[in-house]
C-alpha cells in the first residue's frame, strides 16, 4: 500500500514535500502526475511547488511483479498570508492586537513571539481566535522590535519568520 501523505496548504511561491510513505520503497518504481512544478516525479517525496492548488498522483510500481497501487494528495496554495508588521496595543481599540489574515487555513500552525535576545514571550495555537495583544505574563510588553515564527504545521519544518514592531 503507497500512502501519498496529509493534505498540505502552502502560500504561493512556497514549496512543499510530499510525504509519501511505502514499506520497503526500494522494491518500488514512483511516478507522480502531473509532474509539474515537482523537483522529480520519479522520487517518493519530491519538492512541489505548484502555482495554484494541484491534486497529484503517485504510483508505485513492484519492481519483480509490476503490480501497482495508487493514492493521491491535495496541494493547497492560499494568494496571501497578511502578516502586520507592526501593532499598537495600547487600548484604543484600533490595531491592539496582531491579526494574522489568513492563517485560519493552517488549522495546526504554531505562531511564537521572542524578544531581540532570542526569548520566547508567547507561543500560540488556534491564533486565529486567540492574537496575540502584546502582553506577557499579564503585563505589557516594551515598544520595541520582536521576532516571530510561524510553523504551519505540527509535524512540519516548514516555517516562515520576521520582525514585529510594537508601538503605543
Amino acid at each position: 500500500l503507497v500512502d501519498a501523505g496529509p493534505d498540505k496548504n502552502i502560500i504561493t511561491g512556497t514549496s512543499t514535500t510530499l510525504d509519501a510513505l511505502i514499506n520497503n520503497s526500494s522494491n518500488y518504481d514512483f511516478s507522480w502526475t502531473p509532474a509539474s512544478f515537482l523537483s522529480s516525479a520519479f522520487v517518493l517525496n519530491p519538492i512541489a511547488n505548484p502555482p495554484t492548488t494541484t491534486v497529484y498522483s503517485i504510483k508505485a510500481m513492484d519492481k519483480l511483479s509490476y503490480c501497482f497501487n495508487t493514492d493521491s494528495v491535495k496541494i493547497t496554495v492560499v494568494n496571501k498570508l497578511d502578516i502586520p508588521n507592526a501593532f499598537s496595543p495600547n487600548g484604543d481599540g484600533i490595531n491592539d492586537q496582531w491579526r494574522i489574515e489568513g492563517l485560519e487555513l493552517y488549522p495546526y500552525a504554531v505562531v511564537s513571539v521572542f524578544t531581540r535576545g532570542g526569548q520566547k514571550i508567547g507561543e500560540w495555537r488556534n491564533y486565529k481566535n486567540n492574537p496575540w495583544n502584546g502582553t506577557h505574563n499579564g503585563k505589557p510588553v516594551p515598544v520595541g522590535t520582536y521576532a516571530y515564527v510561524i510553523q504551519f504545521s505540527k509535524d512540519s519544518k516548514e516555517a516562515i519568520g520576521g520582525i514585529l514592531t510594537i508601538l503605543r
